[in-house]
């Protein structure tokens, strides 16, 4: 028995779900949005950066809550994507407004 390929929720007539073919990104709209991305990991922030980067974001990174909140300060980006793990990652929580 043959396995079928998945279908994306919500897709009519069952049509499969775009996939990437090896070497190449999934169809994202990530063209021009900014993110901040903050983790104390260094290799972690250059591969999503890497890979963000590739599909279209533009891309900040901070290596700790307080480079975080001294970038949040400056620009406020589209999405701030965190390792909830870091150490005094409760300060990027408890003072993240960014005004619009």
């Amino acid at each position: 028995m043959a396995a079928s390929p998945p279908t994306a929720p919500g897709r009519a007539g069952g049509d499969p779900a775009p996939a990437a073919t090896a070497g190449t990104l999934p169809d994202v709209p990530l063209q021009g949005l900014r993110l901040l991305l903050v983790d104390d990991e260094r290799d972690t922030l250059e591969l999503f950066t890497q890979v963000l980067a590739r599909a279209g974001a533009v891309i900040e990174t901070a290596v700790s809550a307080e480079e975080a909140i001294m970038r949040l300060e400056q620009r406020c980006p589209d999405v701030l994507l965190c390792d909830i793990g870091m150490p005094h990652e409760m300060a990027i929580r408890s003072s993240v407004t960014c005004a619009r």
